[in-house]
């Protein structure tokens, strides 16, 4: 005859093990957890890099600087730079080497396309070391960004006042116009009044062969003493319209071969005058 209830003592061995088998589970879990964590952490740290500008003309390619550095020594290096062709990226060059990469590197935009022509457009550019990766967004525009200096007319109290202009426009097409946002900044102590700003283009674009004179035609800023735009002390104003912020058509001419004026940039040069 068995006695009464020593058939129920396995049950509780039992409950122990499932109990201690759901520990060793959660530590393995948590262990994985912190192994992946640390992992991800060590290969995002592996790799860093820069650009000195993320907006620029082609024409600039050459002296945007890209500065990467490994923070580990690594076997591998790999990048590849690509264009955005409406939703969707387009490949425009990469590389893969092999070797001792370590410490900090730098070379320039330009030499990243490897003689391929610096078009127009907004890249994606992806690093790769061997743990870790490093995205980079830049965008070429079509004509430079010049900040210059232009002088004004002296105030009552034989005080110049100057002010700085600086500007740009990109993806123009053919029979298009659109107005170059240009800001105007103020470095002055007192508020200024713009009387008058101007626009010249370059003769010829970069790379050469689209003249400005037969393909481009500009709208001069309407800024005038009757007109004038104020701009606050130690600020800036940014005019984004016509008939204020000037404007640039991209002639369209049936009869020409304009295909020179393909993915080309022209330098843009402002002045001006204000007073107090």
């Amino acid at each position: 005859m068995r006695t009464p209830g020593k058939g129920r003592r396995p049950f509780p061995v039992a409950r122990r093990l499932l109990s201690l088998g759901i520990v060793c589970a959660l530590v393995l879990i948590c262990a994985s957890t912190l192994a992946a964590a640390t992992s991800s952490s060590s290969a995002a740290a592996q790799l860093t890099a820069r650009l000195t500008k993320t907006s620029f003309a082609g024409a600039q390619a050459g002296s945007v600087k890209l500065t990467y550095t490994f923070s580990k020594p690594s076997k591998s290096f790999s990048y590849a730079l690509s264009l955005k062709k409406g939703k969707k990226w387009q490949a425009v060059k990469s590389l893969k080497r092999k070797g001792s990469f370590k410490g900090s590197k730098t070379a320039t935009v330009k030499t990243l396309f490897a003689g391929k022509p610096v078009k127009v457009g907004s890249y994606r550019l992806k690093l790769t070391a061997d743990k870790g990766s490093k995205l980079l967004n830049f965008k070429v525009v079509g004509s430079a960004s010049p900040t210059v200096l232009v002088s004004g007319p002296t105030s009552t109290d034989d005080t110049a006042f100057s002010f700085t202009v600086s500007g740009s426009v990109d993806d123009l097409e053919p029979g298009q116009t659109k107005p170059i946002a240009l800001t105007l900044t103020n470095p002055n102590s007192a508020q200024i009044f713009v009387t008058e700003l101007t626009m010249t283009v370059s003769t010829d674009s970069t790379p050469s062969g689209c003249a400005s004179a037969s393909n481009l035609q500009v709208t001069q800023s309407s800024a005038s003493s009757a007109s004038p735009i104020a701009v606050p002390a130690g600020g800036s104003v940014t005019l984004t319209s016509a008939p204020l912020a000037p404007q640039i058509t991209l002639l369209n001419l049936p009869d020409a071969n304009q295909d020179a004026c393909k993915d080309v940039t022209f330098t843009l040069t402002y002045g001006g005058s204000a007073h107090s």
